[in-house]
């Protein structure tokens, strides 16, 4: 067996059965017990990235591929010692090893030999950094802060319809979108009314919890920086732009921590189709049109249970929805999060949107079925088409999309 085949996920899977035992299943993902730690549950996740095997323990942030493995549980530096590693995983799977055919000269053999090494192990490092990095989660009191934020927002309807108004969405989002533990993209608003976007990721257990938080410029006030350090709001100038500058100023600032993952990527875990949006608000319209068709069609009014096809319900049909800062803040490691997933790749409808569309589905590509949707051209994005044409609209372009996602990608 050569080396390339020796890191397929499939043997992957079978050296972790062997020596890490049961397989358990949480969501989409396959997790083995981890040999690093004394964790109670399983968290070594296994998945497939561009054809290969790769391994990560989301409770102790290990990760790699199956002779990184075999080298850590056997106490083998891998780069120096790399053939013994390719050896135990041999002698663990029950295989030999078949080396590149080269020269007879020994000296060239055995260079070109460690050469090929070499190659592996570096290609082995780089889709390394490509596995999604570990969440840090904010402190208890930055967490309580804006568990205030988003308690604030549930329960003002008042503040809910002016933020959400201005914004050209319903109200009612502000009680899909601050219920806790979801996984769904979570809002909030400061105590001067402004909006928050929220960022969250499971823990090893599973528990959705804070990893940061932005916030959302809002026209016709005063817009002060804001800063949470250690649950305190502390001032440090102003987002708006001078007065003689009429497109200046931020229109968002990071408030604490980082976005860990997608927005909304927690709701993804248990979906088989997601759909990929360019920024906060048109990610709140996609939720909005979703949501809506889950409340309008989602139950059998004889039976108040979701219908049933030969498919399944529609509730396990309907897409998730995340939202990525722009493509250049798509973060290595994040592409792995949909491996095996459909994926809807949805930009705006502007040269640069199609541009965008382009790189993420390239970046995807291999992982699962992934298709780009753009809106029609009189909307420039999703939010634009949901105000104007409605959500039945909005779902029907975007859903025509999704019947072909079994068919490859396109561009």
């Amino acid at each position: 067996m050569e080396l390339e085949q020796l890191q397929s996920v499939e043997n992957l899977h079978a050296f972790c059965g062997r020596v890490l035992g049961h397989a358990g299943r949480r969501g989409n993902a396959v997790v083995y017990p981890c040999p690093f730690g004394t964790h109670s549950k399983p968290h070594l996740e296994v998945v497939e990235y561009r054809g290969k095997g790769r391994w990560k323990c989301w409770a102790c942030d290990r990760s790699g591929d199956i002779f990184d493995l075999y080298a850590a549980m056997n106490g083998v530096d891998v780069k120096s010692r790399f053939h013994e590693a390719v050896e135990g995983v041999c002698g663990v799977l029950g295989v030999s090893y078949r080396e590149e055919r080269t020269t007879p000269r020994k000296s060239r053999k055995n260079a070109r030999a460690g050469a090929s090494r070499r190659r592996a192990k570096k290609a082995a490092l780089a889709e390394a950094e490509d596995m999604p990095p570990a969440p840090a989660f904010l402190g208890a009191e930055d967490a309580a802060a804006l568990e205030e934020c988003r308690e604030r927002l549930r329960n003002d309807r008042g503040l809910a319809r002016e933020l959400l108004g201005e914004l050209g969405l319903s109200v009612w989002l502000a009680t899909v979108c601050t219920e806790p533990g979801t996984g769904l993209p979570l809002i909030g608003a400061t105590e001067d009314r402004r909006l928050v976007y929220l960022y969250s990721a499971p823990d090893e257990t599973g528990r959705m919890k804070l990893t940061g938080a932005k916030l959302r410029r809002r026209g016709g006030m005063r817009n002060a920086r804001l800063r949470l350090e250690g649950g305190a709001w502390k001032e440090y100038g102003l987002m708006d732009a001078p007065p003689d500058d009429l497109k200046g100023g931020a229109r968002f600032v990071s408030l604490c921590g980082k976005c860990c993952q997608p927005w909304g990527m927690g709701a993804a875990r248990d979906r088989q189709t997601v759909i990929v949006t360019e920024g906060e608000s048109d990610c709140l319209a996609m939720v909005e049109a979703v949501e809506w068709l889950r409340e309008t069609y989602g139950l059998d009014p004889e039976t108040g249970r979701p219908y049933e096809t030969a498919a399944g319900s529609l509730e396990s049909m309907l897409p998730a929805v995340v939202a990525v800062p722009g493509v250049s803040g798509f973060r290595k490691g994040w592409a792995s999060l949909f491996s095996g997933k459909n994926v809807i790749v949805a930009m705006d409808g502007d040269e640069a949107g199609r541009k965008a569309a382009a790189v993420l589905v390239e970046a995807l590509s291999g992982l699962g079925a992934v298709r780009s949707w753009t809106p029609p051209e009189e909307y420039k994005d999703a939010r634009k088409m949901l105000l104007s044409a409605g959500p039945r609209a909005l779902c029907e372009a975007v859903f025509s999309v999704m019947s072909n996602t079994g068919r490859g990608h396109e561009q």
